[in-house]
């Protein structure tokens, strides 16, 4: 086989390169005396070597048939065993390839005119048959033109797709360009029951020794990103869009769930005026408005609840039983005795009474009571002969920020009396004999320090007094600005001697 076909490519390379070398001729029957022998050695060289056997093709040019053609068949090589054949192989060695045209292995562009009485040739710039007879369980691609993606490199993974459809026309003045589809199907057979199997396979037989088909993110993608896929064997996802059919849908003896319909989808008019949907399959709890009900309805009093709302029973509803107390209810008439605190009363019939019932201390006249934090006073607190204590044991300050167990601010604006005036005064009086005796510490503000002194800086004492924090300016020791009136020191800002 190798011989046979080794004859054919030479004798093409005979006939292609005598066509080509035109200096090169036979010699003529009489004539070329004393030179045939010349000229039918050059003619021979043009295709041989010295020692006579056929000169083979070299990559230092190329082969043009231009005008002709390179046929091989009647009947073209047979091929048997394992190994690969091909009737016209074509290796294309892209190295740092930049052309912005074609670049492959093998080419066909088909050009010219086509007359319309051509409506059954099969026009093609490649074109490839498949009339072989399958023996045996091969699983191996079989068809009549077969893209490979990969095999004899891991780069294989940059190719858009093993077949790519490419509408052409760089040139704005070729014309728009409007070709039926990027894929399409014809048949050229009369016999009815000659048909494809499908359309479009995408699962294909496993083939012994790989794995099975299957697609890295979906089977199908559409030309606006929705994708087609499966699940698993029995679920068909599509993302990213709405499927719009235009005529019925047949489920097959299939069911719709109502996980399958989106909330709030089915309108009106979805529904067939004919459906005579039976009560029993429409949920109408909590559902039904004053305006479904119509006003001859005549709904028995079975089928009501208890009205509560007011308003809702006219007086002649009532029954001869019922009194009907109007708008006001009179304490006097209807409740006997007291009303009880947990209905909203007293359950006393006195202020001192009622005060103990709620829980206050009761008071004199005129008391403002503040019984919770966040109360405020509108008045004067005045505790009369009683003690204000905050202690046992007293607040716990932790943490940054002021903080005062009795907080007292004064506010002086225009203030021109001619007393006192302080946020916090103190003053000791004398009631009966006074202080008769021992040691106890007597004074009008008295200040004690039992504080267990920290790595802190900030002045510390029993009593301090503090200028000019909020206001400016000099404090004399005649002056009532200053921290401690009439001493002799003098302050400004801070304590400064």
């Amino acid at each position: 086989m190798k011989k046979i076909f080794a004859t054919i490519i030479m004798s093409l390379v005979l006939i292609f390169s005598a066509l080509s070398v035109s200096a090169a001729r036979l010699p003529v029957v009489g004539e070329d005396a004393n030179a045939w022998g010349a000229v039918l050695n050059d003619y021979l060289q043009v295709s041989h070597d010295e020692n006579g056997t056929l000169k083979l093709l070299t990559d230092t040019g190329d082969l043009n048939l231009s005008g002709n053609r390179l046929i091989i068949d009647d009947p073209g090589p047979t091929f048997s065993g394992a190994s690969s054949r091909q009737t016209v192989q074509a290796d294309a060695n892209f190295n740092l390839y930049t052309g912005s045209s074609y670049g492959a292995a093998v080419m066909g562009n088909a050009l010219g005119t086509l007359n319309t009485t051509a409506s059954n040739s099969i026009i093609a710039g490649l074109i490839g048959k498949y009339n072989i007879d399958t023996i045996g369980g091969n699983l191996g691609p079989k068809g009549a033109v077969v893209g490979e993606v990969g095999e004899d490199t891991a780069s294989g993974d940059t190719a858009n797709g093993a077949f790519i459809a490419v509408l052409g026309g760089n040139d704005p003045d070729s014309g728009t360009m409007t070709p039926g589809a990027a894929y399409t199907v014809r048949y050229l057979n009369v016999n009815p029951l000659s048909k494809f199997d499908y359309g479009l396979d995408l699962l294909g037989g496993q083939i012994t020794g790989h794995q099975p088909v299957t697609y890295g993110t979906a089977d199908i993608r559409l030309s606006n990103g929705a994708t087609i896929y499966n699940n698993d064997a029995n679920t068909l996802t599509i993302t990213e869009g709405t499927i719009v059919l235009a005529g019925d849908l047949s489920l097959n003896a299939g069911v719709i769930n109502t996980t399958e319909i989106t909330d709030n989808t089915i309108l009106n008019a979805d529904i067939n005026s004919g459906a005579a949907i039976a009560y029993s399959k429409l949920d109408l709890a909590n559902s039904i408005v004053n305006a479904d009900i119509k006003s001859d309805a005549a709904i028995v009093d079975t089928k009501l609840a208890t009205i509560s709302t007011a308003g809702k029973v006219a007086d002649s509803a009532l029954s001869s039983l019922v009194t009907k107390l109007g708008p006001d209810i009179s304490l006097t008439s209807e409740v006997t005795g007291t009303l009880p605190v947990a209905n909203g009363g007293t359950g006393a019939t006195s202020a001192a009474d009622a005060r103990t019932n709620l829980g206050l201390i009761a008071g004199g006249a005129g008391d403002i009571w503040v019984e919770k934090a966040g109360d405020t006073m509108t008045g004067d607190l005045n505790l009369g002969v009683k003690q204000l204590i905050a202690d046992s044991p007293g607040p716990t300050f932790s943490g940054a920020g002021s903080k005062q167990t009795v907080q007292a601010d004064a506010i002086f604006n225009a203030y021109t009396g001619s007393s006192y005036g302080a946020a916090v005064m103190g003053n000791a009086l004398s009631s009966g004999t006074g202080v008769s005796g021992g040691q106890s510490i007597i004074a009008g503000v008295i200040g004690k320090y039992n504080v267990g002194t920290n790595s802190g800086t900030g002045p510390k004492g029993a009593v301090v007094g503090e200028i000019g924090e909020e206001a400016t300016g000099p404090c004399w020791h005649d002056d009532s600005r200053c921290g401690i009136y009439g001493s002799q020191v003098e302050f400004s800002s801070r304590f400064k001697i």
